[in-house]
């Protein structure tokens, strides 16, 4: 089954186009050898339009903008906490419905198999530097409530002390 649903939150993994800022470099690579005629699994991506609107939605980017704005190179007790705060943020945070609508009109379409939710970040997978394994992966995930939270949750691991002290 091809998936053919395209919105401003998500980009089929077939659909040509998207670029790196929209996609991710997980995401933009996987287009990429979609359209090279590689065999890749159907799916799709959430956009950064997705993440920025839920970010909007719950108040979290002035929350981050300050925690992050004031940790020091090394003081991973300062990131620790601020991380705790900002998961706290994602975890409690609703998806707003538009999004939540197009994820459940994606995953219907390829068939409500079983998924997995990976991080496709703008500053990962690039010809200058890496930031593979920062963020969580969730997988064999098989229900549109259990998708949703996996998309929270990968979102929120860019915020883990981890993935703040790499960066």
């Amino acid at each position: 089954m091809t998936l053919t649903v395209h919105s401003s939150y998500i980009h089929p993994l077939t659909e040509p186009g998207g670029e790196l800022a929209m996609l991710g470099g997980k995401g933009h690579s996987l287009v990429r050898l979609t359209e090279a005629g590689f065999q890749v699994p159907d799916g799709f991506c959430l956009t950064t339009d997705a993440y920025a609107a839920f970010v909007a939605a719950n108040g979290l980017g002035n929350v981050i903008t300050q925690l992050i704005g004031r940790l020091h190179p090394g003081d991973t007790t300062a990131a620790e906490r601020a991380a705790a705060i900002i998961t706290t943020g994602f975890e409690a945070g609703d998806l707003p419905t538009s999004v939540v609508n197009q994820v459940r009109e994606s995953y219907a379409a390829l068939g409500y198999g079983r998924v997995a939710v990976r991080s496709s970040a703008t500053a990962e997978d690039l010809p200058t530097g890496s930031f593979a394994g920062q963020q969580d992966s969730f997988l064999d995930i098989g229900d549109t409530a259990s998708l949703l939270d996996a998309v929270r949750r990968c979102w929120a691991s860019a915020w883990s002390p981890r993935a703040i002290v790499y960066r």
